[in-house]
C-alpha cells in the first residue's frame, strides 16, 4: 500500500507562473491522443513526471 502527502501541494503556486510558455504547451496538446506534439518529437507526461515536478514525497511499503 502506498501512503500519499498531500500537504505539499499547498505550497504550489502560479503566482511565479510563466503564462506565454503554459499557453504555448497548451497549444501544443493534442486531445485524441494525450500528448504533446513538439517540433523534435512527441512528448506525454506521466503521473511519475507530476510526483517529480509537484514534489509529493510517496512512500511505498510493499
Amino acid at each position: 500500500m502506498q501512503k500519499l502527502s498531500l500537504p505539499p501541494l499547498m505550497s504550489c503556486s502560479y503566482d511565479f507562473a510563466d503564462y506565454m510558455l503554459i499557453s504555448t504547451f497548451t497549444e501544443m496538446w493534442q486531445l485524441e491522443t494525450n500528448t504533446f506534439h513538439l517540433p523534435f518529437s512527441e512528448m506525454t507526461i506521466t503521473l511519475d513526471d507530476v510526483r517529480i515536478l509537484l514534489q509529493i514525497p510517496v512512500d511505498s511499503k510493499q
